[in-house]
């Protein structure tokens, strides 16, 4: 999906509407991001019953494999042997992930054993396991453990990592750290695939994201966005 328009700086976004006079989803600033009605039905749901939209925080930054240009994708296939998941662009500093050695450029392809390959298949299942995590008894704020299934593009290695993680109703906040990483946490590769650079000793799969972001969706956006889909269909309605 391309989505163009001009809109004032001034202003937050508004509803994304098909030809058929169908509501997408929510196009949001200065977020610039969209949010599917999928999601946004969701989080209504479950602000309807538990006054609060539980998630658990993995603190990390993603954008699909499936949304980068058809070279990329078989690029990545050809050097990983992977076709689908999602790229981490960036670790918060301190995480749990960043403690278990996930860093910018490696590939996560599962969740709990699902397969996972856009961000807003991520985001269902996140809210899907803050709603059970909710429904078992545990209350915001206490820890979930997550099974996730990766692909340590420096080691040129498959695992799978057990992060446990605190189910939360705040904004989430990733904050962009460094990372030491040394030749030993490498694999050798030829000259040509090398990269120069602070994180990487060998080509990574943000290299072929270059600038593309997807940033996690907090309480505040998914409420603010709430609150003009269902507006939004009254206009549509009307």
């Amino acid at each position: 999906m391309f989505i163009s328009s001009g809109v004032s700086k001034f202003a937050i976004g508004g509803p994304v509407i098909n030809f058929d006079g169908q509501v997408l989803g929510i196009f949001s600033l200065p977020e610039m991001a969209f949010i599917p009605s999928c999601i946004i039905l969701k989080c209504l749901h479950m602000w309807k019953r538990f006054n609060c939209i539980p998630r658990p925080h993995v603190k990390m930054k993603f954008t699909a494999i499936a949304l980068l240009d058809p070279a990329r994708i078989e690029k990545i296939s050809r050097k990983c042997d992977i076709d689908a998941g999602l790229i981490v662009t960036q670790v918060s500093e301190g995480s749990v992930a960043e403690k278990l050695g996930v860093r910018n450029g490696d590939i996560i392809k599962s969740w709990n054993g699902i397969s996972i390959s856009t961000t807003i298949e991520l985001e269902n299942f996140l809210l899907h396991i803050g709603e059970e995590h909710l429904d078992k008894g545990n209350n915001i704020g206490s820890s979930v453990d997550l099974s996730v299934g990766i692909f340590h593009i420096r080691k040129d290695s498959h695992a799978t990592l057990k992060l446990t993680v605190n189910v939360s109703n705040d904004d989430e906040v990733v904050a962009k750290g460094t990372y030491n990483v040394t030749p030993g946490d490498c694999t050798l590769v030829d000259d040509e695939n090398v990269v120069r650079g602070e994180e990487a000793t060998r080509e990574t799969a943000t290299d072929e994201v270059r600038d593309i972001e997807i940033s996690p969706l907090s309480e505040h956006c998914l409420m603010k966005a709430a609150d003009e889909f269902t507006q939004s269909l009254g206009e549509v309605e009307a």
